[in-house]
């Protein structure tokens, strides 16, 4: 009966450790967005064609300014990456540990759902973890 109780607080602790990789998911997909919003706007100053060096002086500096906003945002993807491949590591790892001791038949659906979860979340995340 204890086991059982432990059991269901670990189902928990997953939960909520869950909650907290979509959310972490949530703000990758928003630093992303903002990626791509920053080289639309490096292509429109690019597509834009008007005379005079002062223009093009300011347009240089203006794209160079976008570049380093956008290897900020990059750094920031790159950093939340670990961070949710590290989530789901330890993730992964309870609910192995977890998995021996699940009873019920529904707790062990909602674990197989979870594992299936946790597999495309560490597909998801690799392409944004640096190369090594």
């Amino acid at each position: 009966m204890i086991r059982e109780y432990q059991v269901r607080d670990e189902y928990a602790e997953l939960q909520a450790s869950q909650n907290k990789i979509e959310k972490l998911k949530k703000e990758v997909k928003d630093l992303w967005a903002l990626v791509q919003t920053c080289q639309i706007s490096i292509q429109v100053l690019e597509d834009i064609q008007q005379g005079g060096n002062d223009y093009w002086f300011t347009r240089l500096r203006d794209a160079a300014h976008r570049f380093q906003e956008q290897d900020k945002i990059n750094e920031k993807i790159m950093n939340l990456a670990q961070d949710v491949a590290e989530h789901v590591t330890v993730l992964a790892r309870e609910a192995r540990i977890l998995r021996p001791h699940v009873v019920s038949n529904e707790m062990k659906a909602s674990l197989e759902l979870l594992f299936d979860q946790i597999k495309d979340l560490g597909i998801r995340v690799r392409p944004y973890l640096p190369k090594n």
